[in-house]
């Protein structure tokens, strides 16, 4: 390990995918003002880790290097730091300043970037990505968003990480995934997550055909994704379950027409708190109790499967749905491919975002 000043015109800078999303804005301010990086990057050279075939994008482009060279500096930690830097010293060279950065706080930004680079030695035994979930637990810079991300490009084909990923990209914070997955809000958290991904440990046992159907169960009576977000009603399915009641309250759940769902789901805090929910759930069994059959899940690997589907297609729908994708072509209408996924999409995820 050594220390290094890199000039910001001839370094080639690479980012990792799995890496966090990077916000340009986070830290340009005092970037700018500082006139230079003051807390050194870390990183590695491609040429020592290339073996380990991870995927790295350029910190231009942002585009996937297909054959990157060795000498591209890979950055595991910094990448705001290196894409502010790399903004500034493009604007200093372009002679551009603006009302919010003036040209003298561009043109007085420094040409270099201090930075903590590894050996071969220092990563031959660590995959870089893992590493970079180890740094940032450490640091506590990282998000749950992030974590997700990450773990969700270190085990591809784990289906629980990918429901919380996907769940994470709906908004659904890390404790309501726990209760979701893990009937448990303090299961799961950054930490466990990031072991998880690196091989050190395991992730509470979770029967994840059962909690799919559960949770696709709601969304059918008209649930929203905005109302599922909250802890109001899993936590009163898992006072259920803890006190071995779940069956007879899933299957109450399961007949509840939508008018029943819209008056739970207009309830205040206060109400869900005061056990608002099993009031009106107790009522409508009393009301209907000669017309609610039983009701089973269908826990078959295929049922698995569209559950699977159909939580990456609702993930999937919040970035089709972003602003920037609304855009129109010449004669007023949405683009031909933003329409058909959008129609496609809407039909089954009216409320998603």
């Amino acid at each position: 390990m050594r220390t290094a000043k890199f000039n910001l015109a001839d370094t080639k800078f690479a980012f990792v995918q799995g890496n966090r999303t990077v916000d340009e804005k986070r830290l340009e301010k005092a970037i700018r003002e500082a006139g230079q990086v003051l807390i050194p990057i870390y990183g590695v050279f491609y040429k020592d880790i290339k073996d380990s075939g991870i995927e790295v994008f350029d910190a231009q482009t942002d585009k996937l290097i297909d054959t990157p060279t060795d000498d591209y500096f890979v950055v595991l930690d910094g990448q705001h730091r290196t894409k502010v830097s790399l903004n500034l010293f493009k604007k200093k060279q372009e002679k551009q300043g603006t009302p919010e950065d003036p040209e003298h706080a561009v043109m007085n930004f420094a040409d270099t970037i201090p930075a903590t680079v590894l050996d071969k030695d220092d990563v031959k035994c660590v995959n870089p990505l893992a590493m970079i979930m180890n740094i940032n637990t450490s640091s506590k810079s990282w998000s749950s968003k992030d974590f997700a991300h990450s773990a969700h490009m270190l085990k591809k084909n784990d289906e629980i990480v990918s429901v919380i990923y996907w769940l994470m990209e709906l908004g659904f914070s890390i404790s309501n995934i726990s209760r979701i997955l893990f009937f448990d809000h303090k299961a799961l958290n950054n930490q466990r997550l990031a072991d998880y991904s690196n091989g050190k440990g395991e992730l509470p046992e979770c029967n994840l055909n059962s909690k799919l159907e559960l949770f696709s169960m709601l969304r059918k009576l008209g649930f929203s994704v905005n109302f599922l977000r909250k802890r109001y009603l899993y936590e009163i399915i898992i006072k259920k379950n803890n006190a071995q009641k779940y069956e007879e309250f899933v299957n109450a759940l399961s007949q509840l027409d939508t008018d029943t769902v819209k008056q739970i789901e207009q309830l205040t805090p206060t109400d869900f708190d005061n056990g608002k929910i099993s009031e009106i759930v107790a009522r409508f069994v009393k009301n209907n109790s000669q017309n609610i059959p039983s009701s089973k899940f269908d826990l078959s690997e295929n049922r698995l499967k569209e559950n699977l589907n159909m939580l990456s297609l609702m993930a999937e729908s919040v970035k089709v749905r972003q602003p920037k994708a609304k855009k129109k072509d010449g004669s007023g209408n949405k683009g031909k491919e933003a329409t058909k996924q959008s129609c496609y999409t809407n039909c089954m995820l009216e409320d998603v975002v």
